[in-house]
């Protein structure tokens, strides 16, 4: 047997990607507290989707030489970054945090900005997408799901509501185009139907559902 082999439980392991799920978020109305987001993002790039969990401490040092003797946490986020590889223009609403998203649009004809050698048919109608000039942010409701490989376990999250970190780069190279997106969670008080939210629940649930056979 192995030296130093330490006890653990491989029901606990996993590997694999995960799938993602975002919705504008509601925040109005009927829903107020946001939709349960159902659309998924789609193909995503192999280094998969990353969750990181940010707790940011302040240490209180008193004595001489000086020791912890408490330690605040003066920060707390959640993190969600991806690489989609799929042209939505949907999706690139979300991860810019603004734009109009205009489907099916009206987009050539007489005096459209259209260079004559693009080959583009007079009257062709298709998606539109139109950025710049809105400095809000907008809100999305997101989910991230994985099924464990050893038990086929489900890993559910729940990112009640949150924010584009950052714009994209659109690569037009040899390789599948990918965009790179990135969100940051913001606190709420309630879930997505309704709930009251303490303050451990503000910003993340996360779930592990048994298969069922």
């Amino acid at each position: 047997m192995a030296l130093n082999l330490p006890g653990g439980t491989t029901n606990d392991i996993s590997f694999g990607p995960a799938t993602v799920k975002m919705s504008l978020f509601g925040g109005t109305g009927a829903n107020p507290y946001g939709l349960t987001p159902t659309v998924d993002v789609g193909f995503i790039g192999d280094d998969g989707v990353s969750l990181e969990m940010v707790s940011e401490k302040k240490q209180i040092l008193q004595g001489n030489p000086r020791q912890v003797v408490y330690t605040f946490q003066q920060q707390q986020m959640v993190n969600v970054t991806f690489t989609s590889i799929e042209w939505d223009f949907g999706r690139f609403q979300m991860a810019l945090g603004s734009g109009v998203v205009e489907t099916p649009q009206s987009q050539y004809g007489e005096g459209a900005s259209v260079p004559a050698d693009f080959g583009v048919p007079s009257g062709a109608t298709g998606d539109t997408f139109w950025f710049g000039g809105d400095p809000k942010n907008v809100d999305i409701a997101m989910s991230i799901r994985h099924q464990m490989g050893v038990t086929g376990d489900t890993l559910n999250c729940y990112i009640w509501k949150c924010q584009s970190t950052t714009g994209f780069t659109a690569p037009f190279g040899q390789d599948e185009h990918s965009f790179g997106f990135g969100f940051t969670s913001i606190g709420v008080t309630k879930s997505w139907d309704g709930i009251a939210l303490s303050d451990h629940q503000s910003l993340i649930r996360m779930d592990r559902y048994t298969r069922i056979a």
